[in-house]
């Protein structure tokens, strides 16, 4: 390749990258200022003291986030002792939590349930399916979740499986975040592993079988690679089997594919050809990983389902209303809507052409429906906290219930507007970071646009903004790190 060329390409990826980070702290902008406004909204249309003391907690953290970010003080020199506290921390914490749901666990409900019995259908019958109205679901959500509960029935059969491969995950979680912030320690690394080990909304996803908890794990295994990346034919073969697991998971993994293309592109010095072969291995061994489920797919449907065919019902259920005040919330489906179709696929794709045909029928309703939409993503993560007490057997008091929920509100928030603060400072953002804030950019706008916007759906992503700045940071403080 030309001179001229390579320099004509390293023009383009810088300013693709400027914008990605440009439209990211736009993104982060409007949703952060829709948020105030509703929130303002709800106490001033219900005088509720409980949006009152809501604004109040923004308020807060935004403003240690600012003196966080713009501070001229010294750095604060970080103790060595510190990470390992925050660490034992967060192991007594687990323990307690683990100990305590083989006595009292959240009654398990929703997709949380389904998955355990699926897990049980894997292992005992070798099946996979589930039955709505007429219709056989054979391939309707990804396995990933499912299979993990069913592995622990070839080592030990209890009322426990699930409990147990979840509280497993969850101390995993902490190590490896331990391990990536390990490569550098300043005040960033330690208040976002501080959220990590401590934040009830983070522990609290050990005690129920979402698809949550082990997608933010394989999500920071490959982290974890990536700020030790060496370009090794063993690291891109292990970045393409995370990538597949995470897409068995949960299906949004395949958005940060062209983060990785654009992390090693970025890492190779705006090689392409390189690029593309080393891109390559790691798209390969994606392919090699996911393949095995399409071909059972294929089998069992006579069709090509890549992972899940719940894609449609998700659009429809998000978008296909008249009131726009609900837009990106589950309504569950008109009765007798299955009846019009024959099977899981023509199930799919009717939801889906109804979903393209409300939205070309009625595009006001669809974009009032925005706000609304934006409304419900930043809901800041208390849906976990919401479920363990709503469903527990024996829940603790209301008032204990209610702190640590205005509690996981303030530093879910503060750990959110660090992220945003910090974009308005940094110059050049390193490419561990980039990538972070390239899959965050993707999947939230493909989720606005298309599917359910509840509080569940942004997790792991709200925690991206200041993942970014702590990969930064890492990455400043390692000159030969990526």
């Amino acid at each position: 390749m030309s001179l001229i060329n390579q320099e004509k390409i390293t023009q383009l990826f810088l300013l693709l990258k400027k914008t990605i980070v440009k439209s990211n702290l736009w993104l982060l902008g409007l949703l952060i200022i829709n948020a105030i406004v509703f929130v303002c909204i709800e106490f001033l249309t219900t005088r509720h003291a409980g949006k009152l003391l809501d604004f109040v907690i923004i308020i807060i953290a935004a403003g240690a986030a600012l003196y966080l970010v713009f501070s001229k003080n010294r750095p604060i020199k970080i103790n060595k002792k510190w990470p390992k506290y925050i660490f034992l921390g967060g192991l007594v914490v687990r323990l307690f939590l683990t100990v305590h749901g083989f006595f009292d666990r959240p009654e398990p409900t929703s997709d949380y349930r389904r998955n355990e019995i699926l897990a049980k259908q894997i292992y005992y019958d070798q099946d996979y399916l589930e039955v709505y109205d007429h219709i056989e679901f054979r391939s309707f959500r990804p396995p990933g979740a499912p299979l993990i509960i069913a592995t622990s029935y070839f080592f030990f059969e209890s009322g426990h499986n699930a409990h147990i491969m979840y509280s497993i995950m969850s101390f995993l979680l902490l190590y490896v975040t331990f391990l990536i912030m390990a490569k550098s320690w300043n005040i960033f690394s330690l208040l976002y592993f501080g959220f990590i080990a401590l934040c009830p909304s983070i522990v609290f996803l050990g005690t129920f079988a979402s698809s949550q908890l082990p997608f933010f794990l394989v999500l920071s295994l490959t982290i974890l690679i990536l700020v030790n990346f060496r370009n090794s034919f063993v690291q891109l073969l292990f970045l393409g089997i995370l990538m597949g697991l995470g897409s068995l998971i949960r299906l949004n993994m395949i958005l940060f594919m062209p983060a990785v293309f654009l992390f090693i592109f970025e890492t190779m010095n705006h090689q392409l050809s390189t690029t593309i072969k080393r891109f390559g291995v790691v798209l390969l061994f994606w392919v090699m990983t996911v393949a095995p489920w399409t071909i059972r797919n294929y089998i069992v449907q006579g069709d090509f389902v890549l992972i899940s065919t719940n894609g449609g019902a998700n659009m429809f259920v998000a978008n296909v209303r008249q009131d726009y005040t609900r837009a990106g919330a589950y309504q569950g489906y008109p009765e007798g809507i299955s009846k019009e179709f024959a099977n899981e696929i023509e199930f799919t794709d009717g939801l889906k052409a109804k979903t393209f045909n409300f939205i070309k029928e009625y595009p006001m309703v669809y974009l009032k429906g925005f706000p609304y939409k934006m409304k419900r993503l930043l809901g800041m993560g208390n849906w976990s906290v919401d479920y363990f007490f709503g469903y527990l057997k024996h829940p603790p008091h209301d008032i204990v219930a209610s702190f640590i929920r205005k509690l996981d509100f303030l530093l879910s928030w503060f750990i959110y507007l660090i992220g945003f603060v910090f974009l308005f400072k940094v110059k050049a953002m390193k490419p561990t970071a980039f990538f972070i804030l390239t899959g965050y950019l993707i999947y939230v706008l493909l989720d606005l646009a298309l599917f359910e916007t509840g509080q569940r759906y942004h997790f792991p992503y709200l925690l991206f903004p200041c993942f970014s700045v702590v990969l930064h940071k890492i990455q400043e403080s390692n000159a030969d790190g990526v």
